[in-house]
């Protein structure tokens, strides 16, 4: 692994190798981006030169897409709309109906009382 030159310690090494592939992946993004607004104008070209009556198959495409696109959403939909249909009947067939009046889990309701927090006597209040 010499790559960064004589003497190198490996953390300079693999330093290099990074910025090495770092710059290679640009190239790569650069030439892909080319290649992409190449197209694109290609494309434009073909739209440009059809006459009235040719279908554009890009067009035709993108429609196809988004067609199947939305349909895949509905069937999502769908699906859910189904699940949460089934559990609501089973989750109100074992809910048990809550005690008109009472405290925590069913337990009798304290009696109020007239004194402070946690049964402690209430401070006179000297108005």
């Amino acid at each position: 692994m010499s790559s960064g030159g004589e003497g190198a310690t490996p953390a300079q090494e693999l330093a290099a190798i990074v910025r090495s592939q770092s710059e290679a992946f640009l190239r790569v993004a650069a030439s892909v981006a080319r290649a992409h607004d190449n197209l694109e104008a290609v494309k434009a070209q073909y739209r440009r030169s059809v006459v009235g009556g040719m279908d554009d198959p890009f067009m035709r495409a993108d429609v196809a897409a988004a067609e199947e696109e939305r349909k895949v959403q509905e069937r999502i939909r769908a699906g859910v709309a189904a699940a949460a249909s089934a559990v609501a009947p089973a989750v109100q067939a074992t809910a048990a109906p809550a005690p008109a009046t009472g405290g925590l889990f069913g337990a009798p309701a304290p009696a109020p009382s007239a004194g402070g927090l946690f049964g402690a006597p209430a401070p006179a209040s000297g108005g």
